[in-house]
């Protein structure tokens, strides 16, 4: 059991609120700024967790296996309400001689019984070497056109709005390379995204608004979005048992990348992956 005390303040950057109600689609501008609204988070959050790793660090056989639920709302003292579900299945296992295979299926749902929906600090934004690698940090998910400010004649531009459903999955084989100094090779293939379930943000103009890709559609339609609005890459990378800490090098390729995503995308970070 966990006890979470937090203060939330968000901020938008130079352009404001202002710009934000100007949307290609019928929502209202308070419905679009209120995503923004901070405040205390005080929330109380329930795990059951199973580990037969042989290495809590470096597993090379064995599962972890989580699912938890976290309550916020009034009667905890939270300004920020909402319930989170959420789990993870982890596996590790020997494939042949030194290579070991790493998998991660995880999911999340977020609701909220405020009716200005899940704020943006508790959305789920995905991307990234911290899971689905091969695409920029937090770019992906659901997005909102919007007009930029100044001239409305402008090209409208896309607002994150984030998810409040996330499904993660990530295959690796990783395999030492230079074991002496602690320099191991990883290939891997990622899939997941984040999706919206949150009506407020999809009336019925949006749902036929083809000017988004279903892979950033904010209306989640079963089962198109899980299937065809999966995002999925491969990649490869280099991991070192440094003094300062395990660090990760990894190079991801975007297997459906979308205009102005890159083709290739490399990131570094310290820490293990899972």
């Amino acid at each position: 059991f966990t006890y979470k005390l937090e203060d939330v303040s968000i901020t938008t950057g130079s352009g404001g609120l202002a710009n934000l109600g100007a949307t290609s689609t019928p929502i209202e501008a308070t419905s679009v700024a209120n995503l923004f609204r901070g405040g205390v988070t005080s929330s109380l959050r329930a795990s059951i967790s199973w580990d037969s790793r042989n290495n809590r660090l470096f597993p090379s056989d064995g599962w972890y296996d989580s699912i938890f639920a976290e309550y916020a709302s009034t009667y905890t003292g939270s300004e920020n309400k909402f319930v989170r579900w959420g789990g993870w299945i982890r596996h590790y296992q020997p494939v042949w001689g030194p290579f070991v295979y790493h998998g991660n299926f995880e999911v999340g749902l977020t609701t909220s019984t405020d009716p200005l929906g899940v704020p943006i600090s508790e959305r789920y934004l995905v991307g990234g070497i911290y899971n689905i690698r091969g695409y920029a940090p937090l770019s992906l998910g659901p997005k909102l056109l919007t007009q930029p400010p100044g001239d409305v004649g402008q090209e409208l531009g896309s607002l994150p709005l984030g998810g409040n459903m996330q499904v993660i999955i990530n295959n690796e084989v990783e395999f030492p390379l230079f074991k002496k100094v602690g320099i191991s090779g990883v290939v891997f293939f990622d899939m997941g995204n984040a999706y919206n379930l949150e009506d407020r943000y999809c009336s019925g103009l949006q749902r036929k608004n083809s000017a988004i890709s279903i892979k950033f559609d904010p209306c989640f339609r079963f089962p198109d979005s899980l299937t065809s609005g999966l995002r999925k890459s491969v990649g490869f990378g280099f991991r070192w048992i440094s003094p300062i800490g395990p660090l990760r090098f990894e190079w991801g390729i975007p297997l459906d990348a979308q205009p102005g995503e890159d083709p290739l995308v490399f990131e570094f970070t310290i820490g293990n992956f899972f």
